[in-house]
């Protein structure tokens, strides 16, 4: 009995892929004829972000590789933790509203960074390359006096995008 299901079952299949038509063109005549050829390279980025960056540091964004599409490339931008053209920093423990500003500036540019600033690009690159650097003013205190001393705390997000370039 297995042996009479086991023919069963292989001529099935046989017979479902006999009819599996290929996909071929048909020559009636003489003459040239051509074939598309194809070959398809997936977009590959990787964007490299510190974690963590002392005030007195600079954010350096680089990128160890970008494969990208003619015409594309990979942006990035701050999407969170500006505040106006700066980032502020909340003091640690302390349950007052009291907290530093810094103005955040992109590259040795006087140029102030925005929501919609683009912090780096990177296109076709294929080495380890760097595409923006963040620098912080001095921060300064809300009411104008020297800042009380402390630890202090902010955040960044960014967001990284595949685009028109």
């Amino acid at each position: 009995m297995k042996k009479k299901l086991t023919v069963f079952v292989l001529t099935a299949a046989l017979c479902c892929t006999a009819s599996v038509p290929a996909l071929a063109k048909e020559i009636s005549a003489s003459g040239n004829y051509d074939t598309t050829l194809t070959y398809s390279v997936e977009t590959d980025y990787v964007v490299v972000i510190p974690e963590s960056v002392k005030l007195d540091d600079s954010i350096v964004i680089t990128s160890s590789k970008a494969n990208t599409e003619p015409g594309m490339t990979v942006k990035v931008r701050i999407t969170e933790g500006l505040t106006g053209d700066g980032v502020t920093l909340d003091r640690d423990n302390d349950n007052s509203d009291y907290a530093i500003t810094a103005k955040l500036k992109l590259g040795d540019s006087d140029g102030l960074v925005t929501g919609d600033t683009v912090i780096a690009s990177f296109a076709d690159v294929t080495t380890q390359t760097t595409g923006g650097t963040l620098a912080f003013a001095d921060p300064v205190s809300p009411d104008g006096n020297p800042i009380k001393a402390g630890d202090y705390t902010g955040s960044l997000t960014f967001t990284v995008s595949y685009e028109d370039a």
